[in-house]
């Protein structure tokens, strides 16, 4: 018999079903169950530990030698008897999601940018409206706003992995090409991770107040002319962000035209410091590093 009834007093539906391993992972909302056996009417399931199960099949992304899924909590990543949670930091951006759209949300593994990505829907649309970006490299989170869209990976000719974005309307979109949305620019916005002065067993000494002066920013010349805005905000990475004055020009603002630094002047006390840069994503940007200078006020 190729049927099998999954724990059916507890009163939870399945949800998905994707290979993995040696045999298949079958997801509930409240758990998940391995199979394994030599012939599909022959497997014995065992439900592992896991507590938090997939809420749709399309959300399932294999993810080298683990699957990837979004549940009612956020997104984990599955390794075979255990869950681990990745959403932490995106948990307010996850309460404002319709989890029912989100049983039909799509999910791919794209390689290129190291990035799992689902769409995702806001309870105030009416349809898809941004996607999940999750950076397999630094465990960093961004989003991705496009209205309508359903996600797929494929390989072409030269056995190299390509984005497709299906739109709503019936028009396929080929991603990560070039540097513009459709033909126009994409406003950027980067935020470094807070950035001290000093330094105590390897982290940064929070026990003193600290005037910053001075921030040095080294890059690359491209000869491009868009000008890219720096603001600063202190010990705070959401803010608020304050402008500052380049040293040669007075404005808030340099270009990546000519030179390899440029020199910002501003008046903040505080422990740490969050650096915004943002622009037009035709504006090619290598950052080489960046300095910052000021003195200590005392200890709390």
């Amino acid at each position: 018999d190729d049927v099998y009834d999954l724990d059916p007093e507890d009163e939870d539906i399945i949800t998905g079903i994707k290979r993995f391993s040696s045999g298949v992972a079958v997801t509930k909302k409240k758990g998940i169950y391995f199979g394994s056996g030599p012939t599909s009417d022959a497997m014995e399931f065992v439900r592992t530990d896991v507590e938090e199960g997939a809420l749709g099949n399309w959300g399932i992304v294999k993810f080298e030698s683990r699957l990837a899924y979004l549940s009612q909590r956020g997104p984990f990543l599955f390794s075979g008897l255990r869950e681990e949670f990745i959403g932490y930091k995106i948990q307010q951006l996850w309460k404002t999601l319709d989890l029912a759209a989100m049983e039909q949300s799509s999910g791919v593994y794209y390689l290129p940018l190291n990035m799992i990505m689902w769409t995702a829907k806001t309870v105030s649309q009416s349809e898809y409206d941004l996607w999940l970006c999750f950076n397999t490299k630094t465990g960093e989170w961004t989003t991705r706003q496009f209205t309508g869209s359903k996600l797929a990976v494929y390989l072409d000719a030269a056995n190299t992995s390509k984005l497709w974005i299906g739109g709503t309307n019936g028009v396929i979109y080929t991603g990560d090409i070039g540097t513009s949305d459709n033909g126009q620019p994409i406003a950027i916005e980067l935020v470094t991770r807070g950035i001290g002065l000093k330094q105590k067993a390897g982290k940064w000494d929070f026990d003193q107040l600290y005037s910053f002066r001075h921030v040095e920013i080294h890059y690359q010349p491209n000869g491009g002319v868009s000008l890219l805005t720096v603001s600063y905000a202190l010990d705070n990475q959401d803010g608020p962000f304050l402008p500052m004055v380049n040293k040669d020009t007075g404005s808030s603002t340099f270009s990546v035209n000519t030179g390899n630094r440029v020199r910002f002047d501003l008046g903040g006390i505080g422990r740490l410091i969050y650096l915004k840069i943002t622009g037009l994503s035709n504006e090619p940007l290598v950052l080489q590093g960046i300095r910052v200078e000021g003195d200590p006020l005392g200890r709390r």
